[in-house]
């Protein structure tokens, strides 16, 4: 028998026990909610920072053909953008607000950039001591800086994109950037032809001689627009439309590695959201059609090869298909691959940064692909460099496989593409959708697979 207060001391420790219980509850999901809206404000910042990156390049543009006031990007732009994704990620280092650790991709990559870190520190003085200190920081700004925050980045993006990509805040930032981008492609085709009566793209001040990096603006647009079909993820209509719209205005923005590259992994971005839709059209008649549509274009193209050689857009764009031997590019390119190995021969060990100048005091002359990263640091970054790209498509391939998306396997296929047949050390992008893979998910936030 229990004595009365027996029974309401009983009855006060029961209902203690289970006041606690809630009370524990309560602040597990309140500390929830606010690391979901920390998680969610970092991946936002990230993205903004990116837009702003973005806005950048076309601004430059504009300032090169007379239109806006010309700016140091790497002064004005980069190094503000860069110290800010430092400092964001520092205090949510600090604060822990982001994900609890970091995993052996980030451990890898963080290693990478802090080995290019000390090989620029140890080839400074040699530059210098020859004469290139200007030249060397113009070529660190490509080489250290951007990948830095475009790593950092891709980190803060990748981590909450699924969660935001189909906020109405974030769908109309990505189509105003996306427009941004698009806007010197247009105006510079708009101007060519009122200003020379031809139809290609003016990425030349004639009065200057200045011109604009077109390879960064065509880049860009290309991973921009994989994003922008990333936050449709559910609507495959919008997907064909970013799709046909990007492709149109790659073909016209001169570059034809962004052009084919984005034609060909945005297909197949296409055809493995149309597959996870269980869409037949898009699975089997989508590309059925789509080969003999192309097939036909290069074979009327091929029957009329004046006309192609008569028109510098076409000549640029399609001789690259039809006659790649006789490209101009083509043969440039492989000239220096030729001298490249001299140089692979003599440095592949321990890389020479900045190789093409101690040859012919230019930048630029360096190997157009992947083998330029062995050229400048050696064979232990280029041999990490590889593993961590190669594990990180098969995260990607397993992201897939789990149903999240062909968004970053097609964006890091598409950036290792690039960089393996037409892109150099210099090129930043590949550090964004590294970094953007190393974190996707990984985040607390609505850990979803619609």
């Amino acid at each position: 028998m229990f004595s009365a207060d027996a029974f309401e001391s009983s009855s006060r420790s029961g209902t203690s026990e289970l006041f606690d219980v809630l009370i524990h509850r309560v602040r597990g999901s309140s500390h929830a909610v606010t690391t979901d809206h920390r998680l969610r404000a970092s991946g936002l910042f990230g993205l903004y920072v990116l837009a702003m990156y973005a806005v950048s390049i076309s601004y430059a543009d504009f300032a090169v053909l007379g239109n806006f006031k010309p700016i140091s990007l790497t002064v004005v732009v980069y190094i503000p953008l860069m110290l800010l994704m430092m400092g964001r990620s520092a205090i949510d280092t600090l604060l822990r607000r982001s994900h609890s650790g970091a995993n052996l991709y980030q451990i890898v990559g963080w290693s990478l950039l802090a080995c290019m870190a000390v090989l620029h520190a140890l080839w400074y003085p040699e530059v210098v001591r020859a004469g290139g200190e200007a030249d060397f920081w113009s070529n660190a700004a490509m080489t250290l800086l951007l990948p830095l925050l475009m790593w950092l980045i891709g980190l803060s993006i990748g981590r909450v994109y699924e969660n935001v990509r189909d906020v109405v805040s974030t769908r109309f930032m990505l189509w105003t950037v996306f427009l941004a981008l698009a806007a010197p492609v247009l105006y510079g085709v708009v101007a060519s032809m009122v200003r020379y009566g031809v139809v290609i793209l003016l990425f030349k001040n004639y009065e200057t001689g200045q011109s604009f990096n077109y390879l960064a603006l065509g880049d860009t647009l290309a991973v921009w627009s994989l994003l922008l079909m990333g936050a449709y993820r559910r609507i495959p209509r919008t997907q064909l439309l970013v799709y046909v719209i990007a492709s149109g205005l790659l073909f016209f923005s001169f570059s034809r590695a962004s052009f084919y590259l984005f034609l060909a992994w945005g297909g197949i971005y296409l055809w493995l959201s149309a597959m996870r839709h269980r869409s037949v059209v898009g699975t089997v008649v989508g590309p059925v059609l789509s080969a003999v549509v192309l097939g036909a274009v290069l074979l009327v193209l091929s029957e009329h090869q004046a006309t192609i050689g008569a028109s510098p857009l076409l000549n640029r764009m399609i001789s690259i298909v039809l006659s790649p031997g006789a490209d101009s590019s083509v043969q440039s390119r492989a000239v220096l691959l030729g001298a490249g190995w001299a140089v692979l021969r003599q440095d592949w060990l321990l890389g020479r940064y900045m190789s093409e100048w101690w040859q012919t005091g230019l930048l630029g002359d360096y190997i157009h692909n992947w083998l330029s990263f062995l050229a400048a640091y050696g064979i232990v970054p280029f041999a990490s460099f590889v593993a961590l790209a190669v594990a990180l498509a098969r995260r990607a391939r397993a992201l897939l496989a789990r149903g999240r998306g062909p968004l970053p396997l097609i964006t890091l296929l598409f950036c290792l593409s690039a960089i393996i047949l037409a892109r150099s050390y210099v090129w930043p992008q590949i550090w964004f959708a590294m970094g953007f893979v190393v974190t996707y998910t990984c985040g607390t936030v609505g850990e979803r697979k619609t």
